[in-house]
């Protein structure tokens, strides 16, 4: 599967992200929070991989600490059965 990593926050200095290490990043851009909630996230959720669960859960704990107006819906949490 390719790797896509997604920076929560990050400090501006000028014009446009770009990747350093080329050989392991093919792009860099700025997303908006909403784009981030309505387009990533459910392609994060519905990847069934849980690298990309563990880094929605972490996205949606920021957007809820930061105060961003675009939450993201997760799903329920697997339960245990105790069995």
């Amino acid at each position: 599967r390719p790797w896509t990593s997604h920076v929560i926050e990050a400090v501006w200095e000028h014009g446009y992200p770009l990747p350093v290490d080329t050989w392991a990043l093919a792009a860099a851009r700025w997303l908006s929070s909403r784009y981030f909630a309505r387009e990533v996230a459910p392609l994060l959720g519905g990847s069934g991989w849980g690298r990309f669960d563990y880094r929605l859960r972490m996205a949606a704990a920021v957007f809820a600490e930061l105060g961003l107006p675009d939450s993201i819906d997760l799903p329920p949490p697997l339960q245990c059965s105790g069995r």
